[in-house]
């Protein structure tokens, strides 16, 4: 689904849900994201029509789901690029 008409820098959210960020064991899997995020944005973008350069701020995060899902929000970016 494509945002709102955009325009402007851009801060994007991503959620990273899954049940199995843990092994039975206890210790934390090595999921690699940082890939998975590159990817995802690039397709995004692409989807979008937009130029990732309009990208400002992301944030992610990793959380416990009962599913393996990630959870995109768009939003207005707040920080100001110029020089001061």
């Amino acid at each position: 689904m494509k945002p709102c008409k955009l325009s402007g820098l851009l801060r994007i959210t991503l959620e990273y849900e899954s049940p199995d960020w843990y092994y039975a064991n206890g210790n934390l899997r090595k999921l690699d994201v940082q890939n998975l995020e590159k990817l995802l944005l690039d397709t995004l973008f692409m989807k979008w029509g937009l130029d990732d350069s309009i990208l400002a701020e992301k944030l992610s995060y990793k959380r416990y789901g009962p599913r393996e899902q990630i959870l995109v929000t768009v939003e207005r970016a707040d920080c100001n690029l110029h020089p001061v």
